[in-house]
């Protein structure tokens, strides 16, 4: 399966105080940015190829929609960061139950950032 994402590009509000600027993407629709299409490749196939036994991700909201659809073979270790502020509190506690069917359970947790593992 080939996922077609949309980003939002945009510029943080620190450009407009003056004081520097972010760059940022999503695939979450924010103000100020503009749309566009890239080419991906399901997660599954890719840790397929590779063989990972960890997962490092910050989507930025996307992480439900590619986590929650993968099976992600091969891993032992997730570190993410979750964004209930953006895609809201149940699809949050649904990926969450995504994992756990999976076997994995949540080790660490700190501010936003979580650490969920399994045995292999």
């Amino acid at each position: 399966m080939l996922f077609r994402l949309r980003r939002r590009i945009h510029w943080g509000a620190g450009l407009r105080r003056g004081k520097g600027g972010v760059i940022s993407s999503s695939l979450i629709e924010r103000e100020g940015g503009k749309a566009q299409t890239i080419p991906a490749d399901a997660l599954d196939a890719v840790l397929a190829e590779w063989k990972p036994t960890a997962l490092v991700m910050d989507a930025e909201g996307a992480e439900v929609e590619i986590l929650g659809q993968s099976q992600l073979p091969g891993l032992s270790k997730i570190i993410l960061e979750l964004h209930p502020h953006i895609v809201g509190e149940a699809p949050i506690q649904k990926l969450k139950d995504h994992f756990a069917r999976l076997g994995f359970r949540e080790d660490k947790a700190i501010h936003k950032s979580y650490c969920f593992v399994r045995a292999l």
